[in-house]
């Protein structure tokens, strides 16, 4: 399993990425790359049997518990082993 944590402001979180007030275009068009390369790493990492996780760096604050349940529940039905 492969768990990142997308930064809000960095992959564009629908919720809390902010738009820069200088170069909004420059911005934009990182913010889109940046969104585009988190697909593809999905793409590749899918295609070599993993399991993707993307949290967002808001849900992490807001409520880490459940983040973790989250990926919790989704090694034990996989199979993968726990290490503690």
């Amino acid at each position: 399993m492969a768990v990142f944590v997308d930064g809000c402001f960095w992959h564009g979180c629908p919720e809390h990425g902010t738009q820069p007030k200088t170069r909004p275009e420059f911005w934009a068009a990182k913010i889109a790359r940046n969104r585009e390369r988190d697909g593809q790493v999905d793409a590749a990492l899918a295609a070599m049997g993993w399991h993707v996780v993307r949290v967002w760096e808001h849900e992490l604050r807001q409520d880490l518990d459940g983040c973790v349940a989250r990926i919790r529940a989704l090694v034990k039905p996989t199979g993968l082993a726990e290490r503690g």
